[in-house]
């Protein structure tokens, strides 16, 4: 098992947990609002089936798979 990283940089520095979910964890508060802002703002509190469920949705609908959704739609 690989020692704990830094959720938004990978450093295994000084790590503290997101107070509000404890899944994540940050070496300083610099990296806590930087990934805050990016996208942990979108998950947090959030069960982890909820994020495997968005995240396999977002995955099914990029790219290409987009067009030939939306061209069924239109049919």
């Amino acid at each position: 098992m690989s020692s704990p990283t830094c959720s938004y940089c990978r450093k295994p520095d000084n790590l503290k947990k997101c107070a509000r979910c404890h899944l994540v964890q940050y070496c300083d508060r610099d990296c806590q609002v930087a990934d805050w802002k990016a996208c942990h703002k979108y998950r947090c509190g959030k069960s982890v089936e909820d994020i495997q469920h968005e995240q396999r949705e977002k995955e099914f609908l990029s790219g290409d798979e987009v067009g030939s959704v939306i061209s069924t739609m239109k049919a």
